[in-house]
């Protein structure tokens, strides 16, 4: 009798944690933010599953209310959660046609490559939504073949699919030439920029733009201090590597300092050649490109494009450059 009231107690106490997290859930769709804010205050988890597999981030998204999106997320909301059917909240975002809340999610590191249906890229391509496609891209979607097939006859989504990096390169150019005629120097362009990218870390074509910025600027910007503790700690991590998956903690720092000084070369070479040894080669060429375009004249530029050659070969098939 005793186990079958233990049973009876855990069964009730899961259906109570369900029903809570659908009255969240349905707080977060209906769009009711005080509801929502009472529900996490009473100690309901954020990212508690309603018995449809939702999360109330999903729900957000799906329904549009960009306020309580940035509320769930700034409360620890996973920005990457999926309901029963792989469906993120990037993708309801997509579906629904909310651009806001697609920027918030970017901005917050969805994984735009996850897999329902269809990917959130190729949700905007299927939609012919070119804002979202670029969108998309600039924050590092994976530009395929399967992608580029979803594109055709359409020329602007081909071409972007067909060079993401020349179009990323193309979108910083755009952003950078503005910065500098709001500004009115390279300099103050530069640290408009940095402030901007401190806001969304993820958008490789403000990336792009500092880089580009930061070129016309003699002497060379100084590095952060910052920038260059965390280059330190990530060499030293790197040395003592001695398998794949230990090169994800030199990742995270040669990433923190090439995300504090954006234009600096050396940061994305360390970067590059610790996402090579840890076996992510679509982002290793990624880096590798950023080194090139921060430092077109190195002495060992020969050889960065040699290594980048390499990596594109045993990268995951690509759209193109």
């Amino acid at each position: 009798m005793k186990k079958v009231a233990v049973i009876s107690g855990v069964a009730f106490a899961l259906l109570i944690t369900l029903a809570r997290a659908d009255d969240l859930a349905d707080a977060a769709s209906r769009g009711d933010l005080s509801a929502v804010n009472n529900f996490i205050a009473q100690g309901v988890d954020v990212n508690a599953k309603n018995t449809n597999g939702e999360t109330a981030l999903l729900g957000a998204a799906f329904a549009g209310h960009q306020d309580i999106v940035k509320a769930l997320i700034a409360q620890g909301a996973n920005v990457n959660a999926t309901n029963n059917f792989g469906n993120t909240a990037i993708m309801n975002a997509i579906w629904q046609m909310h651009p806001d809340i697609v920027a918030m999610l970017l901005a917050h590191g969805a994984n735009l490559n996850a897999v329902a249906e269809n990917t959130a890229l190729q949700s905007a391509i299927i939609f012919k939504n070119k804002d979202y496609v670029k969108m998309l891209l600039t924050h590092g979607a994976e530009a395929n073949r399967a992608n580029l097939k979803l594109a055709e006859h359409d020329a602007d989504i081909e071409a972007a699919l067909m060079h993401p990096h020349g179009y990323i390169v193309q979108q910083g150019a755009m952003l950078a030439q503005k910065a500098i005629d709001q500004a009115g120097s390279s300099a103050a362009a530069l640290a408009m920029l940095l402030t901007q990218f401190q806001q969304d870390t993820h958008d490789e074509a403000l990336r792009a733009a500092i880089i580009q910025v930061a070129a016309k600027i003699h002497p060379s910007p100084q590095v952060p201090e910052a920038a260059r503790r965390h280059l330190i700690s990530g060499q030293s991590t790197a040395d003592l590597a001695k398998a794949p998956q230990d090169y994800q903690s030199a990742t995270d720092e040669f990433q923190q300092a090439a995300n504090l000084a954006p234009w600096w070369a050396d940061a994305y070479d360390h970067l590059a050649q610790a996402q090579e040894k840890s076996g992510d080669n679509r982002k290793a060429a990624a880096n590798f490109k950023n080194y090139l375009d921060a430092a077109p004249n190195a002495s060992d530029a020969g050889q960065a494009h040699d290594f980048l050659k390499k990596m594109q070969t045993v990268a995951t098939p690509n759209a193109g450059n």
